[in-house]
Parts: C-alpha cells; structure tokens; sequence
C-alpha cells in the first residue's frame, strides 16, 4: 500500500524532525497561522502535563498529530527540504515554544554571569542555548556561493517576515489576523515560562525548570511523520485528514490547490491577484467563510450540497483542471485565476446579501421600500436558504428581480418564519429555477417560480396550519422578529387594503418607509394594567394585543395603560396606531377583532 501511495511513514519525535539537516518551509498557498488562544492553550497544557510526569520520574509522550510533507527544492543550494503540507499550525507554535526555550536559557546564563560566582552555571546555560539554536533552530549552508545561516522553519510568505521579526523581538506592526494570532501565541508561551520561573529561588531551580522543559522538548512530543513522494499525493493526504471533521476549512482547501496549481505558469502579479481573491473569500463577513462559498456554489451551478460534505465537488465544477495529474498550461492556469475571481464576485455578492444589500447596481425599481423588505427577509429573519435564488435573480431584468424578491419574500415569511416548516423541498425547487436563470435565462418565469412555490406551501404551510400559527403569535424572544415584520408589512399594505386588496398585495407609497430595525413593539394594553379587562389576561401576549411604534413613541407610553395610550396611538405615524385608536376602551371584544383583522390581512399579504 505504502508503494502504491509513494509515501513513507515513521513515528518520531518533533525534535527530530526539526532537528537533522533538512529545512521545512509553509509554501505560500497554503492557509495563514491559525491557532486561537484556546488552541495555543491547550497545547501548554498538554506540554505542561508532560513537564509534570518528568518532575514525578514518570515521563509520558504526548502525540501531537501528523505532519505531511513533499519534496522540494531550494535554488542555488543542494540541501535537503521539505514543503510542509499539513501540520504548520502545530510546528510553528513548537517552534516559538522551541525559541522561546532558548531566549530563556540565554536570560538565565546572562544572570547567573552577573552573579560573579556561578560562571559554572552560566556557561552550562550558554552552551545549551547554542545547541538549541545550531541544532534545532537554525542550519548553515551554501547558498549561490556564500554561507548562510537559515531559519529551519519558515512560514507561508505573508506570514514569514513577521515570524522573523517576532523571534528575533524586532519592532513590527500586525497586518493581518494571523499576525495577531502568531503575536498572542508567542505571548502566551513566554508567559506560561515566566510562570515557572516564578517559583525559582537560585540556579539550581533555574536548572532544574529549564532542563525539565528541554528533556519535553527533546522526547516527548511526538509525530507521526508522512512523507509524500509528490506535492500532489501531499494534498491527497492533506484534503482527507482534514475534510473527515475538523479545522481546515473548505475555502483553505480550495486555495491550496487553485494556487499551487496555477502558480508555476502566471506571473508574479497574476499569482498576487489570486491570492487576493481568496485573501476577500476568506475575510468573511455576515457569513463566516465556508457559509458564503456554499451559497456562491449553489447560486452559481443550482447544485445544493449536504453540511460538511468533502470539497471535491465544488473543485470539481468550479476548478476542474486542478484534479488533473498534469502539470498546468497556461491557458489552464489563466482559467482558474478567472474562476477564482468568478468565485470572488460570488461571495462578495452573498456576503452583501447576507448584510441586506441588494447585490446589484442601482435601479429606479429599486425602491426605499423594496431595500428595506429586502434587508428585513435576509438580514433581520436571516432567511438564508433563500440567498442563492436570491444572488442567481441578480443576473435578470431589474423588474424581474423585483418579482422573484418579493415573492421569495412573502414567501419564506409563511413558510420558514412562521410555519417553520422543513427547507429540503425548497432547495430542490431553487436548484431548478436557478439552473434555467444559468443557462437559458430567457426561459425562466416568475409565473412557474410561484407555482412551484405554492405546491411547497400547499403541502407543507397549508392556509389552515398558516392561519393556526398566526392565531398563535405571542410577545417572546423566538417571535419578536416575526410579529414586528408582520406588522411593518400589514402598515406598509394599508393603502393597498383601503383599495380593496385587488391581485398581488403592493405597497402605494414606495417611499414612506418604516424601518423594520428601529421600530418597536409595545403591548395595546400594558402587561401590568390595573384596570384590564380579566377575560384579556389570557392574551396578554398575543399578537392582537401588540402594535409597533418608533422608540420614542414607545417611550412616551411604555407601561401606560390603554387609555392613556389612546392619544399616542391617535397621534401616531402609523396607520394602524391610529385605526387602535378609534376603540374607545380595551376589552376582550376589541382584542378580538383586532387579532382577526390582524390575522386576515397578513393572511392576504403572504398568500404565494
């Protein structure tokens, strides 16, 4: 098996692997320092664990993971290196704790020399300082005809210059998140040494702490080293040990491979443009990152994948040519760094859905009222199942975009917000029509995307399942979102329902808006009242007994009683405050057809 694959295995320590002639370098497509405080932490943990069971002659190894490796080359040199594939995130913190180890016995000979009587001890800590350095840390060797001395480890390229200057505590200034990270973690570890110290009281503590750690350092930490005989078979192996579950995310994955795919045959400025493209994929937003490619994935091809499915497919759709065995042409390379930037606009557009933004340019269709509902269906319910059909309709005629939003709108108000009924049957019908929009767009209609839609709402949110859940609407943490966007509805279609609420409910006055984020409920009679009706406690809560006013409205009578509030509600901006208004009192009667009246209209508006 092992010849088939062209790998070799062998067990190891990490001193070891750090520790023979060979240099190690990150290569540039691969995904920035990533470890958090929690990641750095736990690995203290586990190394002070191991300091323990030393200081108790009891020693234990603690496995690490595994370290994935190919062969490479450095130009104008003949020594032995290695392309780290997977396993930096764990290398470069060993590294800093290695460095760190160092800079402590080289603080500690400078001190115990300052003593004037323990040149002994100073010269031991000097010396093991040196060998720390020339065996682990740094190599020499000949390099276009001049000695060098080479950092055995050396980062991806945005990464590496800051390493540099953090080991060698050179001023430097964060330009990235994992420069912050990198800067926490060194932090962290040289903390974690100062504690230790601590409890030092001479030397001969001194002594005792710092060999303890380098015999840690030396035999305890332990690999599983897999060394690939090709970069590709190397990203075989990376790809499966971390898509089955954990960290590496699928936009990292994408990136290693698009990029050192398509490096060797771009120039310098087409690889930098690629690397930027998946430095804004990766930047995240209003979705975290893997969240944003899926639906630029769907939203682009009308294939909907399953959670935590391999990457493969979407490499396989989007970046065929990268599971090829060949090496890239140019015409090749050009087309990934075309579908990368392809994939770029895709997210940028999600992520702006995902903030409520239309992700189209400007358009007189494009009314105050229509951004504000298109921001409460993607931003305030975060109806995000919706997203691809929503990012693919960008692509037709300003109105046609308009239709499909508002039907999706209304739409996923009955079906998701209130029904909460299963989303599968949904996706399956947003492939479709997001597949026709891709490929013959001349063909698709908003007529056989309604009528698709209402099989889905005949089966699953039915008009008396619908009507029941609206009955049911009561004031809480869960429904808040959904009663107040109702009710901004059911005020922004007054003019329509005065009319007589003939054909597909429109708001008449597409400038007036009422902004679904600043407004609040508040409750027609107060929770508290003193005077309530008792047939009305029941239904305190309920929908018919809440409206929504602006914040200083509902400053000025929060907690008043109904007739108190009753000249605010006359007074109010909205229309439907100033319809409360003409009840004279408040009692179960008038609860009750309010919530009726409530019930029917928004059972009109959301009708698909």
């Amino acid at each position: 098996m092992q010849d088939s694959l062209n790998l070799r295995s062998a067990q190891t320590t990490v001193s070891s692997f750090l520790g023979g002639f060979c240099t190690l370098a990150v290569p540039h497509f691969q995904r920035d320092y990533a470890w958090d405080k929690a990641a750095v932490s736990l690995f203290l943990g586990d190394v002070d664990q191991c300091r323990r069971k030393r200081v108790t002659a009891a020693p234990r190894p603690h496995f690490l993971g595994a370290i994935v490796t190919s062969p490479g080359e450095i130009p104008g040199t003949s020594r032995p290196h290695q392309i780290v594939i997977d396993g930096q995130q764990r290398l470069a913190t060993v590294y800093m704790f290695l460095c760190a180890l160092r800079t402590k016995y080289q603080e500690t000979a400078e001190n115990a020399a300052a003593l004037g009587d323990a040149q002994e001890f100073a010269d031991f800590f000097a010396a093991r300082a040196e060998n720390l350095i020339h065996t682990f840390e740094r190599t020499s060797d000949i390099e276009f005809k001049s000695q060098k001395s080479i950092r055995k480890l050396l980062l991806n390229k945005v990464d590496d210059p800051y390493f540099e200057r953090l080991l060698t505590g050179q001023d430097r200034e964060a330009s990235r998140v994992s420069h912050d990270r990198l800067e926490q973690a060194n932090a962290a570890i040289v903390e974690y040494l100062q504690s230790l110290f601590e409890r030092a009281q001479d030397n001969q503590d001194a002594h005792r702490i710092l060999e303890t750690l380098y015999a840690v350092f030396l035999n305890d930490l332990i690999i599983v080293h897999l060394s690939a005989g090709s970069s590709s078979q190397a990203n075989h192996i990376y790809r499966v040990l971390n898509s089955r579950g954990v960290p590496v995310s699928n936009c990292d994955l994408l990136r290693a491979s698009t990029l050192e795919f398509a490096s060797p045959r771009l120039g310098s400025g087409e690889v930098g443009s690629m690397e930027q493209a998946w430095d804004n994929v990766l930047s995240g937003g209003n979705l975290k990152p893997d969240e944003a490619l899926e639906a630029a994935f769907t939203s682009r091809t009308g294939i909907h994948r399953k959670r935590h499915q391999p990457v493969d497919q979407i490499e396989e759709v989007l970046f065929s040519s990268v599971q090829s065995d060949e090496k890239a042409t140019e015409g090749e390379a050009k087309g990934i760094l075309q579908a990368v930037q392809q994939l770029e606009q895709d997210v940028v557009a999600i992520q702006k859905i995902a903030g409520g933004e239309i992700c189209v340019a400007e358009h007189p269709s494009f009314t105050p009222v229509f951004k504000s509902r298109f921001e409460a269906i993607t931003k305030v319910l975060r109806q995000e199942y919706c997203f691809p059909m929503l990012h693919a309709a960008s692509v037709l005629s300003p109105g046609n975009f308009v239709q499909v939003a508002d039907l999706v709108e209304r739409f996923a108000f009955r079906h998701g917000v209130v029904v909460k009924a299963p989303i599968y049957p949904v996706s399956a019908i947003f492939e479709k029509h997001i597949q026709i929009i891709r490929e013959t767009p001349d063909q698709f209609s908003v007529g056989d995307l309604r009528n698709d839609l209402a099989t889905v709402v005949s089966d699953f949110a039915g008009d008396d399942v619908f009507r029941e859940r609206l009955n049911a609407l009561e004031y809480g943490q869960d429904n808040n979102k959904a009663i107040r966007y109702g009710l901004v509805m059911m005020e922004l279609m007054k003019r329509w329902f005065d009319d007589g609420a003939q054909g597909k409910p429109v708001c008449r006055d597409p400038t007036r808006v009422v902004d679904f984020n600043t407004v609040t409920l508040e409750h027609i009679e107060a929770q508290n009242a003193a005077n309530m009706d008792p047939k009305l406690r029941p239904f305190i809560n309920s929908i018919g007994n809440l409206t929504i006013m602006s914040q200083g409205e509902n400053d000025a009578v929060a907690n008043r009683e109904f007739a108190a509030k009753r000249a605010a509600f006359a007074q109010s901006d909205l229309a439907i405050n100033r319809d409360i208004s003409q009840n004279e009192t408040w009692d179960i009667n008038s609860f009750q057809d309010r919530r009726g009246d409530v019930v029917a209209k928004l059972f009109r508006i959301f009708q698909i």
